[in-house]
């Protein structure tokens, strides 16, 4: 646990918009039914929404982008003045697999490593978890324990903040006056409450899947269930499901020459294993030319592939993809069928 701050959500407001003419700070503002991130001005700060449920984008789309150019770069983008309020421990619990695949190894990846080392990372506890949320499932919680610089607790008094790194305390020093250690242990033991009543409401808008992980035996026994055709009649193939997972991290490179001046350029876009033709290789018969092939493979890459590589699933349960796909497909729903049809 890192270090405990307390202060009124009146003065962290106010903190925050006297940051505005130097940060870049990004944060959840609800448009008719739908959370996504937006740049906080002295307009908007009021429609914020920090504590309700996570966004519609993942925290991926601020460390890797859809698209950009990777070739010929004069200036590498600076965001060092940049922070990301009211993150999710769905998001964060992401960083897990992003970071191991971009920062570890041979290769590091330096757009994700100057992005990740430099963007401030605010979370909050979730408190009204949506239908579509699932991290109980795969033994998360709706509240964060790591990956955080500063995480922000909605209590009746105001606000506890948990500063988990040395850019979080850097931040609040800015004004430091309005934070006061929290010492006094009934704060903490009310926190714990509210999180153990969130807990168990997104477990109970689960227990009818009558799932529980590790899924690598149920999808890897489960590899010709008739369960995969028949979820997938109404997949249309459309990504959806991979470019919203803040897990998902596969991409494409192509070569450009937009200005017609013979100087090539790299630039690199998500890719999807949804696509038709992701897997064909050049000359060579598609291994995956049938949708049930690409929505089993999502699966066995999620819970099989990354648990027997690196030990953890490739899922943090956000429900971002039953919200997103056109076809209506729930992921919970297919484990739950496969267990029933084993």
């Amino acid at each position: 646990m890192g270090q405990l701050y307390s202060t009124s959500t009146s003065d962290w407001q106010e903190f925050i918009i006297e940051l505005l003419p130097n940060w870049n700070i990004f944060a959840p503002i609800k448009e008719q039914d739908t959370l996504s991130y937006d740049i906080i001005t002295k307009d908007n700060i009021n429609l914020i929404e920090l504590y309700t449920h996570r966004t519609t984008q993942p925290l991926k789309t601020f460390l890797s982008f859809f698209y950009e150019q990777i070739t010929n770069i004069t200036k590498f983008p600076n965001l060092r003045t940049f922070a990301v309020m009211g993150l999710k421990a769905c998001d964060l619990n992401s960083l897990q697999l992003l970071d191991k695949v971009f920062l570890e190894g041979e290769f590091i990846e330096p757009f994700y490593k100057r992005s990740r080392q430099d963007l401030l990372l605010i979370s909050s506890d979730c408190q009204q978890p949506l239908e579509a949320c699932f991290c109980s499932l795969l033994e998360g919680k709706p509240y964060p324990e790591e990956y955080f610089d500063i995480n922000l607790s909605l209590m009746n008094v105001g606000l506890i903040l948990e500063v988990n790194s040395k850019k979080g305390e850097d931040f609040i020093k800015i004004k430091k006056d309005i934070f006061k250690k929290v010492v006094d242990r009934n704060i903490l033991i009310k926190r714990e409450a509210r999180r153990r009543a969130i807990t168990e409401k997104i477990q109970q808008l689960n227990n009818k899947w009558g799932i529980k992980p590790p899924f690598l035996d149920l999808v890897r026994n489960g590899l010709r269930s008739v369960v995969w055709e028949r979820s997938s009649k109404t997949c249309v193939a459309c990504g959806a499901c991979t470019n919203i997972c803040p897990n998902c991290y596969c991409f494409i490179i192509e070569e450009l020459n937009a200005k017609k001046d013979n100087a090539f350029v790299k630039c690199r876009y998500w890719d999807s294993c949804q696509y038709a033709g992701f897997s064909k290789g050049e000359n060579m018969p598609n291994p995956r030319k049938n949708v049930y092939e690409r929505l089993r493979y999502r699966f066995l890459h999620k819970f099989d592939y990354l648990r027997e590589n690196f030990g953890f699933d490739g899922c943090t349960g956000c429900g971002r993809c039953i919200d997103a796909c056109l076809g209506k497909i729930d992921m919970r729903q297919i484990l739950s069928e496969l267990k029933n049809n084993a």
